[in-house]
């Protein structure tokens, strides 16, 4: 028999592989229980196979393995230059940063709500044209929900949920390493990267 097992210790996850065995799965696992009560058995299976790899792969992926670099915008960067960078890139966030620091995080719908809805219209007035000329410190999100890059993705998972949020920017000590969305934890664990 061979069981592949996953467990956490120290707030990492560890991964074996048990071969020969003459014990069932279960009288393994409760031997591994009781011989390391610290570490917590996140999935274990017969198969190297089996489906629980991939519905475990949130448990067991960090949030740095997952997450894609970002492009920035500065405190006094135009919603114009904003805009512009939504429109050529495949994204809907934009991590704000201050002398190298996380300060803030604009969403597409963030730009839309501040520009007028008049604009390149023949209504158009020089206060709509007035909008683009809005700064990024003035629309932003001013406190980011963040997380550590060696957070698992379930819990990256479960932080999106609980806070209604669609991406999370990824810190260190408030320095940005980059930025997870939902569609990056859905493609992790789905198995596509």
């Amino acid at each position: 028999m061979r069981i592949r097992l996953c467990f956490e210790e120290g707030g990492e996850v560890q991964r074996v592989i048990l071969r020969h065995l003459d014990l069932t799965a279960a009288e393994v696992i409760e031997q591994l229980r009781q011989r390391y009560p610290e570490r917590r058995i996140l999935c274990w299976c017969s198969d190297s196979a089996c489906a629980c790899a991939s519905a475990l792969r949130g448990a067991c992926q960090k949030v740095k393995d997952v997450m894609k670099p970002s492009i920035t915008v500065d405190l006094d960067d135009s919603v114009e230059s904003i805009a512009r960078l939504f429109g050529q890139h495949d994204f809907h966030h934009l991590p704000v940063v201050s002398e190298g620091r996380l300060a803030g995080i604009i969403s597409d719908r963030d730009i839309l709500r501040s520009t007028s809805p008049f604009l390149g219209r023949a209504s158009e007035r020089p206060q709509d044209a007035g909008t683009m000329r809005i700064k990024a410190h003035q629309i932003m999100s001013h406190k980011p929900i963040t997380i550590q890059p060696s957070a698992s993705l379930k819990e990256a998972a479960a932080l999106m949920e609980k806070t209604q949020v669609n991406c999370l920017p990824v810190v260190d000590r408030n320095h940005l390493l980059g930025i997870i969305s939902s569609s990056d934890l859905i493609r992790a664990i789905l198995g596509g990267e």
